[in-house]
């Protein structure tokens, strides 16, 4: 398929599954990411519930049909990455981002997941804190969690 940002071929040959294999034969604990430019909410939602809920729904069941009995369990969920880059599709200001990170932190409020906002270095301290503090609101949590913030 063709990668809308960089206009090149993406074969996206490693998918979550190819991805968790590795993960467990490194030992590292995954963190995936949620597209908040070109997806949204539902996709973010539908994501955590493929990877992390046990069998019974429509994407755990395909999690089952793709040869993976267990959920992954994921821990760490970032709400999109540098979406403050104006060469991302789906660009968005530190307001508009705020707002659909705490929508889509709502809809992905699960016990033992903890959701965080990745940065690349793109996100300066005002945007990161603002946009914490919606998902804070979202996950009914009062305290952030700065060490995710660096």
């Amino acid at each position: 398929r063709l990668e809308l940002a960089w206009r090149a071929v993406e074969t996206n040959e490693v998918g979550i599954n190819e991805f968790m294999r590795w993960a467990k034969k490194a030992g590292v604990e995954p963190i995936c990411a949620v597209n908040l430019g070109t997806k949204g909410i539902e996709n973010a939602a539908s994501f955590l519930e493929y990877c992390n809920m046990p069998a019974g729904t429509m994407y755990s069941d395909m999690r089952v049909k793709h040869g993976v009995s267990e959920p992954y369990k994921v821990k760490l969920w970032c709400l999109g990455n540098e979406m403050d880059g104006d060469w991302q599709i789906g660009h968005k200001t530190a307001d508009e981002y705020g707002r659909l990170a705490e929508e889509t932190a709502k809809a992905m409020k699960v016990d033992g997941v903890k959701l965080i906002v990745q940065d690349k270095g793109a996100l300066d301290y005002v945007i990161k804190a603002r946009v914490q503090t919606a998902i804070l609101r979202a996950a009914s949590q009062t305290q952030p969690d700065w060490s995710e913030l660096s």
